[in-house]
């Protein structure tokens, strides 16, 4: 029953964690509430939470080592700075002592034990959860800069100065996958003396992005063998109904190298978590929520890559600014023709 709050916490997480001062004190108009103020009414929410919890402890001795193993005495009860930190803990142990008492052979010690009592009380906090992620996305959509579109942009920054150093000898680049337009806008900029085009299966290029796009059918690319020096899959594979034709089709039309950004997994992470946080990081930065998504493997991801006999120059473990449960690679390979 409570991993509804656990999907609940990772998707606040990645909407406001490491949100920047401005943005938290930022309000739509005079009066509106800001985004710190709903960090500040998280943390009196959990408050409650620990109380009420803690009270069960108080009339259940032969239980009182064990949440009180999980309680963190060092959190004040009072006069907390509204930082996401102090929600994050105070959420973190909730979910501890819900998952102690909901394991607990002792249902009939209590009536807020019984499965029906855990059960009101998680949906209750479900439903403030709810209230309050509506109200941070409404905030963060009326932002005159989208703080996770900012975040989308300045991991594209970082990731394009790691394979900057493989596009000096090529002449020609090919986004497959063109997407928002944000990585293909960016390479543009900051290479000028190449000849760029563009590929994908529908047009969702931003409305201020200007970036070449063909359409195509997602199965075979509409280009002669060996056309393009660099392809670059910027965040695609995982997003094919079928990666491995499409991998295939990059590596029959790219003369040099690709490019392949992607992301796996981490052991234990929480599918669902993955998919609702997924759906989070399309909707900042403009995508439609349809998208095929299926995360690789790292290792299945790898031996595809060396069934194309493609050969590895550079691989990266990425920094992320999102606390998704995966782990974000730049792979470098060559084409062995």
């Amino acid at each position: 029953m409570y991993r509804k709050l656990q999907h609940n916490f990772d998707i606040i997480q990645f909407l406001i964690k490491d949100i920047l001062t401005e943005q938290l004190t930022w309000r739509a108009t005079d009066g509106a509430r800001s985004l710190g103020e709903i960090v500040t009414h998280l943390i009196h929410l959990e408050r409650l939470h620990h109380r009420c919890l803690q009270q069960i402890a108080d009339k259940l001795p032969a239980l009182e080592p064990t949440i009180s193993a999980s309680w963190d005495s060092t959190i004040p009860m009072s006069g907390c700075q509204p930082s996401f930190e102090t929600y994050a803990r105070y959420r973190c142990q909730t979910l501890t002592l819900l998952e102690t008492l909901a394991t607990l052979p002792i249902q009939n010690q209590l009536p807020l034990l019984e499965p029906a009592g855990l059960a009101e009380m998680i949906a209750n906090i479900d439903a403030h959860d709810q209230t309050l992620i509506c109200q941070i996305e409404a905030i963060i959509q009326a932002m005159p800069l989208n703080p996770l579109l900012s975040r989308s942009i300045t991991e594209i920054d970082d990731y394009h100065r790691r394979y900057q150093p493989h596009l000096s000898q090529a002449r020609s680049l090919l986004d497959i996958g063109v997407g928002t337009g944000l990585a293909l806008r960016h390479v543009m900029r900051r290479n000028p003396q190449l000849a760029f085009t563009g590929v994908d299966i529908r047009d969702l290029r931003l409305p201020d992005v200007d970036v070449p796009l063909q359409l195509y059918d997602g199965e075979t690319l509409p280009f002669a063998d060996n056309r393009f020096d660099v392809s670059l899959l910027f965040y695609v594979l995982h997003h094919c109904q079928n990666p491995a034709r499409v991998l295939e089709e990059a590596v029959r039309v790219t003369r040099q190298k690709l490019i392949l950004i992607e992301e796996f997994d981490r052991p234990g992470a929480d599918q669902t978590s993955l998919d609702l946080t997924e759906r989070y990081s399309h909707w900042a930065i403009g995508l439609p929520l349809d998208l095929p998504y299926q995360l690789f493997n790292q290792r299945d991801f790898e031996m595809m890559l060396a069934t194309h006999c493609l050969i590895c120059l550079d691989r990266q473990l990425l920094p992320s600014k999102t606390c998704r449960p995966v782990q974000k690679f730049l792979y470098v390979v060559e084409i062995a023709k």
